[in-house]
Protein backbone atom coordinates (compact mmCIF):
# COMPACT_ATOMS: atom_id res chain seq x y z
CA UNK A 1 0.00 0.00 0.00
CA UNK A 2 2.92 2.15 0.36
CA UNK A 3 3.77 1.96 -3.06
CA UNK A 4 0.22 3.34 -3.59
CA UNK A 5 0.91 6.35 -1.53
CA UNK A 6 4.34 6.74 -3.07
CA UNK A 7 3.13 6.41 -6.90
CA UNK A 8 0.56 8.96 -6.08
CA UNK A 9 3.00 11.62 -4.92
CA UNK A 10 5.12 10.87 -8.26
CA UNK A 11 1.53 10.92 -10.13
CA UNK A 12 0.97 14.88 -8.99
CA UNK A 13 3.77 16.36 -11.06
CA UNK A 14 2.82 13.97 -14.24
CA UNK A 15 -0.65 14.56 -14.84
CA UNK A 16 -3.39 16.97 -13.23
CA UNK A 17 -3.23 17.34 -9.49
CA UNK A 18 -6.52 15.54 -8.68
CA UNK A 19 -5.44 12.14 -9.81
CA UNK A 20 -3.78 11.88 -6.80
CA UNK A 21 -6.64 11.72 -4.81
CA UNK A 22 -7.92 9.20 -7.16
CA UNK A 23 -4.81 6.82 -6.16
CA UNK A 24 -5.41 7.45 -2.62
CA UNK A 25 -9.09 6.40 -2.60
CA UNK A 26 -7.63 2.80 -4.07
CA UNK A 27 -5.01 2.66 -1.14
CA UNK A 28 -8.07 3.41 1.50
CA UNK A 29 -9.48 0.42 0.03
CA UNK A 30 -6.49 -1.63 -0.32
CA UNK A 31 -5.94 -1.15 3.82
CA UNK A 32 -9.31 -3.08 4.06
CA UNK A 33 -7.19 -6.22 2.51
CA UNK A 34 -4.55 -6.04 3.74
CA UNK A 35 -5.51 -4.80 7.67
CA UNK A 36 -9.09 -5.17 8.04
CA UNK A 37 -8.74 -5.67 12.22
CA UNK A 38 -7.77 -1.71 12.05
CA UNK A 39 -10.46 0.09 9.68
CA UNK A 40 -13.20 -2.81 10.56
CA UNK A 41 -14.74 -2.71 14.46
CA UNK A 42 -17.78 -3.91 16.02
CA UNK A 43 -20.37 -1.01 16.88
CA UNK A 44 -22.02 -1.05 20.19
CA UNK A 45 -22.30 -4.95 19.76
CA UNK A 46 -25.07 -4.42 17.67
CA UNK A 47 -23.39 -3.05 14.77
CA UNK A 48 -20.55 -2.74 12.12
CA UNK A 49 -17.95 0.53 11.63
CA UNK A 50 -16.00 0.78 8.50
CA UNK A 51 -13.12 2.89 8.84
CA UNK A 52 -12.46 4.46 5.22
CA UNK A 53 -8.78 6.21 6.21
CA UNK A 54 -6.84 8.18 3.68
CA UNK A 55 -3.38 9.34 4.61
CA UNK A 56 -3.42 12.72 3.05
CA UNK A 57 0.42 13.47 3.11
CA UNK A 58 2.19 10.22 3.88
CA UNK A 59 3.22 11.41 7.17
CA UNK A 60 3.12 8.56 10.70
CA UNK A 61 2.20 8.94 14.25
CA UNK A 62 0.94 12.22 15.09
CA UNK A 63 2.04 14.02 12.24
CA UNK A 64 0.08 12.48 9.86
CA UNK A 65 -2.80 14.06 7.72
CA UNK A 66 -5.40 11.23 7.99
CA UNK A 67 -9.31 11.38 6.91
CA UNK A 68 -11.36 8.76 8.90
CA UNK A 69 -14.51 8.42 8.07
CA UNK A 70 -16.83 6.26 9.63
CA UNK A 71 -19.74 4.31 8.12
CA UNK A 72 -22.09 2.54 11.22
CA UNK A 73 -23.98 -0.42 10.17
CA UNK A 74 -26.89 -1.63 12.33
CA UNK A 75 -26.72 -5.40 12.90
CA UNK A 76 -28.74 -6.71 10.17
CA UNK A 77 -26.68 -4.41 7.83
CA UNK A 78 -28.49 -1.62 7.34
CA UNK A 79 -26.89 1.92 7.21
CA UNK A 80 -27.14 3.62 10.94
CA UNK A 81 -24.95 6.75 10.66
CA UNK A 82 -22.12 8.13 8.89
CA UNK A 83 -19.53 10.42 11.04
CA UNK A 84 -15.97 12.27 10.14
CA UNK A 85 -13.35 11.51 12.66
CA UNK A 86 -10.60 13.32 11.48
CA UNK A 87 -10.29 15.42 8.91
CA UNK A 88 -6.63 16.46 7.38
CA UNK A 89 -5.44 20.29 8.19
CA UNK A 90 -6.54 22.70 5.24
CA UNK A 91 -9.07 19.84 4.01
CA UNK A 92 -13.14 21.14 5.14
CA UNK A 93 -16.28 19.75 4.97
CA UNK A 94 -18.95 21.44 2.24
CA UNK A 95 -22.79 21.47 2.13
CA UNK A 96 -24.26 23.38 -0.34
CA UNK A 97 -27.73 22.58 -0.60
CA UNK A 98 -28.65 23.88 -4.52
CA UNK A 99 -26.18 21.47 -5.80
CA UNK A 100 -26.94 18.47 -3.80
CA UNK A 101 -29.90 17.21 -6.14
CA UNK A 102 -27.09 17.64 -8.99
CA UNK A 103 -24.81 15.23 -7.12
CA UNK A 104 -27.82 12.76 -6.14
CA UNK A 105 -28.58 12.28 -10.11
CA UNK A 106 -24.68 11.66 -10.83
CA UNK A 107 -23.95 9.40 -8.09
CA UNK A 108 -27.21 7.40 -9.35
CA UNK A 109 -25.99 7.44 -12.79
CA UNK A 110 -22.41 6.00 -11.57
CA UNK A 111 -24.06 3.69 -9.48
CA UNK A 112 -26.03 2.25 -12.38
CA UNK A 113 -22.98 1.99 -14.36
CA UNK A 114 -21.12 0.30 -12.07
CA UNK A 115 -23.76 -2.11 -11.63
CA UNK A 116 -24.84 -1.42 -7.80
CA UNK A 117 -27.79 -0.03 -7.93
CA UNK A 118 -29.04 0.87 -4.77
CA UNK A 119 -32.94 1.36 -3.04
CA UNK A 120 -31.34 3.61 -0.98
CA UNK A 121 -31.22 7.39 -2.20
CA UNK A 122 -26.82 8.59 -2.41
CA UNK A 123 -26.61 11.17 0.61
CA UNK A 124 -23.45 13.21 -1.01
CA UNK A 125 -21.01 14.40 1.40
CA UNK A 126 -18.20 16.77 -0.48
CA UNK A 127 -14.87 17.20 1.37
CA UNK A 128 -12.66 19.92 -0.22
CA UNK A 129 -9.10 19.55 -0.39
CA UNK A 130 -6.08 21.99 -1.20
CA UNK A 131 -6.70 21.28 -5.25
CA UNK A 132 -9.54 18.52 -5.36
CA UNK A 133 -13.30 17.98 -4.29
CA UNK A 134 -14.19 14.62 -2.72
CA UNK A 135 -17.87 12.82 -2.81
CA UNK A 136 -18.60 10.40 -0.49
CA UNK A 137 -21.85 8.82 -0.37
CA UNK A 138 -23.17 8.55 3.39
CA UNK A 139 -25.21 5.57 1.94
CA UNK A 140 -22.43 3.69 0.52
CA UNK A 141 -18.83 3.79 1.36
CA UNK A 142 -17.63 2.05 -2.24
CA UNK A 143 -18.76 5.14 -3.95
CA UNK A 144 -16.36 7.73 -3.52
CA UNK A 145 -15.06 9.57 -5.92
CA UNK A 146 -13.12 12.40 -7.19
CA UNK A 147 -15.21 14.94 -8.52
CA UNK A 148 -12.89 16.66 -10.98
CA UNK A 149 -12.01 13.15 -12.38
CA UNK A 150 -15.96 12.83 -12.98
CA UNK A 151 -16.34 16.34 -14.85
CA UNK A 152 -13.25 15.28 -16.83
CA UNK A 153 -15.19 12.07 -18.36
CA UNK A 154 -18.55 13.76 -18.60
CA UNK A 155 -16.93 16.82 -20.52
CA UNK A 156 -17.39 16.81 -24.58
CA UNK A 157 -14.88 16.06 -26.64
CA UNK A 158 -13.14 19.07 -28.22
CA UNK A 159 -14.20 19.37 -31.67
CA UNK A 160 -11.40 20.21 -33.95
CA UNK A 161 -11.82 23.89 -35.24
CA UNK A 162 -10.77 24.74 -38.85
CA UNK A 163 -8.47 27.29 -38.82
CA UNK A 164 -10.41 30.59 -39.80
CA UNK A 165 -9.82 31.82 -43.83
CA UNK A 166 -7.93 35.04 -44.40
CA UNK A 167 -10.17 37.68 -45.47
CA UNK A 168 -10.16 38.12 -49.69
CA UNK A 169 -8.46 41.00 -50.59
CA UNK A 170 -10.67 43.71 -51.73
CA UNK A 171 -10.40 43.36 -56.00
CA UNK A 172 -8.50 45.72 -57.69
CA UNK A 173 -10.61 48.93 -58.21
CA UNK A 174 -10.52 49.99 -62.12
CA UNK A 175 -8.71 53.56 -62.78
CA UNK A 176 -11.07 56.42 -63.24
CA UNK A 177 -10.70 59.14 -65.48
CA UNK A 178 -11.07 61.68 -62.31
CA UNK A 179 -7.74 59.96 -61.04
CA UNK A 180 -5.75 61.74 -63.76
CA UNK A 181 -7.48 65.52 -62.85
CA UNK A 182 -5.28 67.62 -60.39
CA UNK A 183 -7.43 69.07 -57.54
CA UNK A 184 -7.46 72.40 -57.77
Amino acid sequence: MDHLERASKEDVGKQKSYRRYELLLEAAFAYHLSIPEVVQKPYDGKGHAFHLMINAEGGEGESSQVLDIVYLYAADGTPAAFRIDRLPKGWMVIFNPALEPSFVQLMQKRNAERGTPSDLTPRPITIGTVDAILVFDAMDPFSPFVLQSVLDELAPEPTPTKPKAKPAKAPARKPSPLDEVDPP
